[in-house]
């Protein structure tokens, strides 16, 4: 890694430069941050050493008395070291999950489905003993010039009911997997063809939010104050999302001839495990547990056994 590189990524997470905790496999790795949570963990009588560590009733107990323990989940993937053998069979088992899902979400055609979908593929990864977790993002979608000069915003604070802006996985060593990009709701099919079909990044190009990315033009009032004004707004009415925010840096992907760009805000997925979701998980008519069972299980016949390494 460059000395250039490691810098930037270095300002991004908020570290100096001079701090070496930096992997080449995973660029994310940052010891004291991982520290801090695992020590907050520990204190509350919770092991964080393992993934699905969410499910557990420690984990749950305290997640009902503190609802931004959840945060937690997401500061562990990203802060902790992982080794590059880990690493690699992670990345085989992840690529089967995620295009069993994608090709789901492709069959069923229906816009608009990235919380459904990035909540099963989470699943899937804990079923698998994989770590990963389900966030809660910001999209900004920059076109093709020759597709269309104005930008596509999934904004955290805008007009309507919504659960999510957008929703992603990140799972090591993916710095982003958005499998939806393309099938949310566009004003022309050019704009969605124009998209990778899947979005699976393992590099990280860290990217510093502006306002125009998290605030819709409806409401001019939060965007009138800068960034200053908007965090001053956020941190009496939104100081989970905020500290999201600052916790996790944001990051673009460059796919041909556009840019995506994502601000992580929050944690999401389904609180019930694999065997317990419900129909309203279903894609394309099918349940996740089928999907899990039929089209990732059998194309992982040969993957080494959960227990015989690292996660």
């Amino acid at each position: 890694m460059g000395e250039a590189k490691r810098r930037k990524i270095a300002a991004a997470k908020g570290n100096p430069a001079n701090v070496a905790t930096l992997s080449d496999g995973w660029p994310l790795t940052n010891e004291q941050a991982f520290n801090e949570v695992s020590a907050f963990l520990q204190s509350r009588g919770i092991d964080g050493s393992r993934p699905g560590f969410h499910d557990s009733a420690a984990f749950l107990l305290a997640e009902r008395s503190n609802p931004a323990v959840i945060d937690t989940v997401a500061r562990i993937v990203e802060a902790r070291p992982y080794s590059e053998a880990a690493l690699k069979d992670a990345e085989v088992a992840i690529r089967v999950a995620a295009e069993a899902v994608r090709a789901a979400v492709e069959a069923d055609g229906r816009p608009g489905r990235c919380v459904i979908a990035s909540s099963v593929l989470s699943r899937f990864l804990d079923e698998l003993g994989i770590w990963n977790y389900c966030a809660k993002a910001t999209l900004t979608v920059t076109f093709p010039p020759d597709v269309s000069r104005s930008s596509r915003h999934f904004y955290a604070f805008d007009q309507g009911q919504f659960e999510a802006p957008h929703a992603v996985v990140v799972a090591p060593p993916f710095t982003i997997i958005d499998l939806t990009a393309r099938h949310q709701a566009y004003d022309t099919r050019g704009m969605a063809e124009a998209l990778p079909s899947a979005v699976m990044s393992k590099a990280f190009d860290p990217y510093q939010w502006t306002v125009s990315d998290i605030v819709a033009p409806a409401y001019p009032e939060l965007r009138a104050g800068g960034r200053t004004g908007l965090e001053r707004f956020m941190k009496a009415r939104k100081p989970q999302m905020l500290r999201m925010m600052n916790a996790l840096p944001g990051r673009q992907v460059t796919y041909e001839g556009g840019v995506l760009r994502y601000v992580i805000t929050g944690v999401g997925g389904y609180a019930e495990r694999l065997a317990d979701l419900t129909a309203g998980a279903n894609i394309n008519d099918r349940s996740p547990l089928s999907i899990y069972s039929e089209d990732v299980l059998p194309r992982l016949t040969e993957w080494p056994a959960l227990t015989e390494r690292e996660r």
